[in-house]
C-alpha cells in the first residue's frame, strides 16, 4: 500500500476561512498542475452581512472609503438608494470556489500544439457568490419573493463529457457539473 500526500491551502476571507482541497497529489503537481476546489460539502462558506464587512475590506485593499463616504455621493434617484440599502443588508456567501495552475505537461502541450493568439488563459479559475437576504416571517407579503441573486466570475468552461445512452442508442452530452444538453428523442412530444 502507498501513502499519498497531498497539498491544498486554506486563506481567511472576512473572518471565515476558505479552505481549498487538492485535487492532486505533491508528486503529481510539477506534471499535472495544481488542481484546488472548495468541496461541496463546505458550501456556502457564510462571511456575514454585505454592509458589515464592507468597510473593512475596502480598508484592506487601501481605500479611505466606507458605506458612509460612499452614500452621500450616489445620485438622488430613489431606486438607487433602495437599492444600495438592500445590497448593504444581504448575506454574502461563497457558493463555489476553483482554481487550476497548470503543470509542465499542459505547458509542452501548449507550446506545440497553439499559437500566441489562442494561448490565452492557462491559469483557470471560477468564483461563485451568492447575496441572500433574510425571509420575514411577520412580512404579509405572498407568492413569489426573491431572497437572493448568484453571480459566478470564471474563466474556465465546462468540458463536455459524455452521459448515458439515450434509448435509440445515442449518447446525450453532458457537462462535468452533470446538467444534461438538450437532445430530442423520437417518439417523445
Amino acid at each position: 500500500m502507498t501513502t499519498s500526500i497531498k497539498l491544498g491551502v486554506a486563506f481567511d476571507l472576512n473572518g471565515q476561512a476558505i479552505v481549498l482541497h487538492p485535487k492532486e497529489t505533491i508528486e503529481q503537481i510539477q506534471e499535472n498542475g495544481i488542481d484546488l476546489e472548495l468541496p461541496v460539502e463546505r458550501c456556502p462558506v457564510k462571511l456575514g452581512r454585505v454592509g458589515n464587512g464592507i468597510n473593512s475590506i475596502l480598508s484592506k485593499l487601501g481605500s479611505s472609503e466606507t458605506l458612509e463616504t460612499i452614500k452621500p455621493k450616489l445620485p438622488d434617484f430613489q431606486p438607487l438608494q433602495d437599492a444600495y440599502e438592500k445590497v448593504i443588508t444581504a448575506n454574502l456567501n461563497v457558493e463555489k470556489f476553483h482554481v487550476k495552475i497548470p503543470g509542465r505537461i499542459h505547458d509542452d502541450a501548449v507550446a506545440k500544439a497553439q499559437t500566441q493568439e489562442n494561448a490565452k488563459a492557462d491559469k483557470t479559475y471560477t468564483v461563485g457568490l451568492s447575496l441572500t437576504w433574510d425571509i420575514d416571517a411577520n412580512a404579509k407579503e405572498t407568492g413569489l419573493t426573491l431572497t437572493g441573486i448568484y453571480f459566478e466570475i470564471s474563466n474556465e468552461s465546462a468540458p463536455v463529457v459524455p452521459a448515458e445512452k439515450t434509448v435509440e442508442g445515442e449518447a446525450a452530452e453532458k457537462t462535468v457539473e452533470g446538467e444534461a444538453a438538450e437532445k430530442t428523442v423520437e417518439g417523445d412530444a
